[in-house]
């Protein structure tokens, strides 16, 4: 397993209390792991900085209101790439490099958020439960290696509390910019090209 923290930062906590957390919202009755077996624990999760208190609800929030703005894209797209279980990393891995193409910002680091718990979610609906921890995994380390990096550059993870408060670019106006729908149904082109490639 790679290493579970990006530099300077540490990644996989963020990753799985979030997609716990989204999968139990979507499936109340679903018996996984309790929120205190999330390693670590979500009360720090900078190597250095104390967390914002308002991390976890700020996360919540911008994570949600980018699901109900996308949610046809997003059920959409999740359909596409489990198509099988076999298929779902390498599915996973065009959407994200598709979101994160041409830049890194606050807006798709939740837009990455998001589509992980969205994903979790619906395995667990398709009774494929034990693809949660992978997708969590998979989140993780596409961090690690591609993100984190600028994650400390604009403040760590107490960056996107204030990306939040301040209501910065990519959230003012109709709340989530054009490049987000763009994206998401490039996603679906492609996942469909990789697809129909495999056969």
């Amino acid at each position: 397993m790679a290493a579970r923290n990006g530099p300077g930062i540490r990644c996989y906590p963020v990753v799985s209390e979030y997609v716990l957390y989204r999968v139990r919202q979507g499936n109340p009755h679903w018996q996984g792991p309790p929120d205190e077996d999330t390693i670590d624990g979500p009360a720090s999760l900078d190597n250095s900085t104390p967390l914002d208190p308002a991390f976890d609800d700020t996360i919540r929030k911008l994570t949600k209101e980018f699901e109900e703005k996308y949610q046809q894209v997003f059920n959409e797209v999740c359909g596409q790439i489990f198509v099988t279980p076999d298929s779902a990393h390498t599915q996973f891995l065009v959407a994200v490099r598709t979101l994160f193409a041409e830049d890194i910002n606050w807006g798709r680091v939740i837009a990455l958020l998001a589509f992980s718990g969205s994903l979790a979610s619906q395995c667990v609906q398709k009774e494929m439960p034990g693809m949660v921890d992978l997708i969590v995994l998979w989140t993780t380390q596409y961090i690690d290696q591609h993100i984190a990096s600028w994650i400390v550059e604009h403040g760590g993870w107490n960056g996107l509390v204030e990306f939040y408060r301040n209501g910065s670019a990519g959230r003012n106006g109709s709340s989530w910019p054009t490049f987000l729908c763009q994206a998401f149904g490039t996603i679906g082109m492609l996942t469909i090209g990789a697809l129909l490639a495999q056969k």
